[in-house]
């Protein structure tokens, strides 16, 4: 991050990924400078005990949490709208691109599971003769087809 990670930079990014429809791009070591931000503000809160650290200390860690969870359920649905297929992933951080790749794994075992069920009951469906199908006419899915 070419900026040093403070509280104002941390509320930014959360009003950011609030407002923005897709993922906020992040420097690829953010994770890190959270934890390094967190020590230095643990430790602030640990020497002087003061009732302004804590809050400072809990205030951070509360706009992470709120950052993090905005963008795992962005993650979530992007795994989601590609239906388990790996899509495009720069604005991820490795971090993030591990939680998509896992994301995607469930989707696609969902997928396959849901095939095999389907499968069974589609090779014992009864077939119709041509003379049939003349009758009952177009699918819905068919009349749509146009």
């Amino acid at each position: 991050m070419s900026e040093e990670l403070n509280y104002k930079r941390l509320r930014d990014l959360a009003r950011e990924e609030k407002v923005q429809p897709a993922l906020v791009k992040l420097p690829p070591e953010f994770y890190a400078s959270i934890e390094e931000f967190l020590s230095s503000k643990f430790s602030e809160m640990e020497s002087s005990r003061s009732v302004m650290h804590m809050r400072e200390f809990e205030n951070a860690v509360a706009t992470i949490k709120e950052i993090s969870s905005i963008r795992q359920q962005k993650i979530l649905f992007k795994a989601i709208r590609s239906n388990g297929a790996h899509g495009e992933t720069t604005e991820m951080t490795r971090e993030e691109h591990e939680l998509y790749d896992r994301f995607c794994a469930v989707l696609t075992d969902e997928q396959q599971k849901m095939a095999l069920m389907l499968s069974r009951f589609e090779s014992r469906k009864p077939k119709q003769s041509p003379s049939q199908e003349k009758r009952e006419g177009p699918t819905p899915s068919e009349e749509n087809n146009f």
